[in-house]
């Protein structure tokens, strides 16, 4: 019996594409929650490791990105890359 390695070439078609299904299945749960700043932040996986990069306004939405893709199939790891924007105090805006 003869099973194809993922390391063969003719395996890395299947394999691009379940990454590809993987980080879409994370960013449409992401997106799914509901809050508009989620809809920017970015999904790539790569072997077991799935990571979230982007903006968001707060650790909340942070941690709600998070825990939106804690139990998608084929993720073994969550690396949370998100940045938080930080405040500009009134004090110092353009306007005064």
């Amino acid at each position: 019996m003869h099973v194809q390695s993922p390391c063969l070439p003719n395996a890395a078609p299947q394999v691009h594409a379940l990454q590809d299904q993987t980080a879409n299945c994370a960013m449409s749960c992401i997106q799914q929650c509901g809050y508009a700043s989620l809809r920017k932040v970015q999904c790539d996986f790569h072997e077991g490791v799935l990571t979230l990069r982007g903006t968001v306004p707060s650790f909340f939405l942070k941690q709600v990105a998070q825990t939106a893709v804690r139990h998608i199939d084929d993720v073994d790891i969550v690396h949370n890359r998100i940045r938080v924007a930080e405040a500009v105090p009134e004090s110092y805006s353009e306007a005064g």
